[in-house]
């Protein structure tokens, strides 16, 4: 995957663009488990999107959990988990993490100007959720983009 443009729409009787971010590829690949598995995203679900060809994740995308098109996402995530239960606690488990922790930070920056903020789940994995802002801090949003527009 080379550079990927996400885009959030706001649902409604006409859907409505309203913001686009630019993502590295391997931050997309994150983004994407993420998305599907918003609550509890494990660490074997993300190890597999960073492994698994492109075409396999735009299949989990589209297709139905169940489907057998999406079975080697799967048979990845229990590799994956195979991994990391096989570690020793500590360093080995540390070092397969680490790749995707450096990932996650460009994923966690490029959510951030979605209106998304990714939590970690210590020793799970991550939760993607909407970022809660305090209502003054939303109103001086709203206020600078109403500044920001230009009037006919």
């Amino acid at each position: 995957m080379s550079q990927s443009i996400v885009s959030l729409f706001r649902a409604g009787q006409s859907a409505r663009i309203c913001c686009h971010q630019l993502l590295p590829p391997n931050a997309l690949r994150l983004l994407i488990p993420l998305v599907l598995f918003p609550e509890s995203c494990p660490y074997s679900f993300l190890l597999a999107a960073l492994r698994v060809p492109e075409q396999t994740l735009l299949t989990l995308i589209t297709e139905s959990q169940s489907s057998a098109l999406v079975q080697p996402f799967f048979d990845e995530v229990e590799r994956m988990n195979k991994l990391l239960e096989l570690a020793v606690p500590g360093s080995q488990r540390e070092q397969h993490l680490r790749h995707l922790r450096r990932i996650m930070t460009d994923t966690m920056a490029a959510c951030r100007q979605l209106g998304l903020t990714i939590v970690s789940l210590r020793r799970v994995g991550y939760r993607l959720q909407p970022t809660i802002l305090p209502k003054a801090a939303c109103q001086r949003r709203v206020q600078t983009r109403k500044r920001e527009i230009p009037t006919a």
